[in-house]
């Protein structure tokens, strides 16, 4: 908690900016005693459904990719938010990683072999840089 309340006074960061995430039911009641006592505002999502929420599988897409070169994960978020990587682009770094035998993921590395335009290439690479960063960092979370 008192990372959250660190970063938010540093007004890098909202409180909306975070969610914690928990396996068990049990789980929240000391936590919500938690975010009480240190006076944080907060919502509870809770049980099946939450998992089903698309932001929700979005963000463990996000933490597959960081964690391995899961190719369902790539697929899932190379375009989450719209980086103007369309249908075609994607099956051209398919393509590329099959022709390859690497992922998706490695695939971006040899975009300059493909006809990938080169705006889209350069999005693609900044989101294989901010994946980069992510693993980085990943200790510190």
């Amino acid at each position: 908690m008192d990372k959250i309340k660190e970063l938010v006074a540093s007004k890098q960061y909202t409180y909306g900016d975070f969610a914690i995430l928990y396996r068990t039911n049990f789980s929240s009641v000391s936590l919500e005693r938690l975010i009480k006592e240190n006076r944080i505002p907060y919502e509870i999502f809770g049980g099946y459904k939450f998992f089903l929420r698309k932001e929700i599988k979005d963000l463990i897409g996000y933490l597959k990719l960081v964690d391995t070169n899961n190719d369902i994960a790539f697929d899932r978020i190379i375009n989450t938010p719209r980086r103007m990587i369309g249908d075609t682009s994607i099956e051209i770094i398919k393509e590329l990683a099959n022709k390859k035998s690497i992922t998706e993921y490695e695939a971006l590395d040899y975009l300059d072999e493909s006809n990938i335009k080169a705006n889209v290439k350069k999005s693609a690479q900044n989101f294989k840089k901010m994946i980069e960063d992510l693993r980085a960092n990943q200790g510190n979370w």
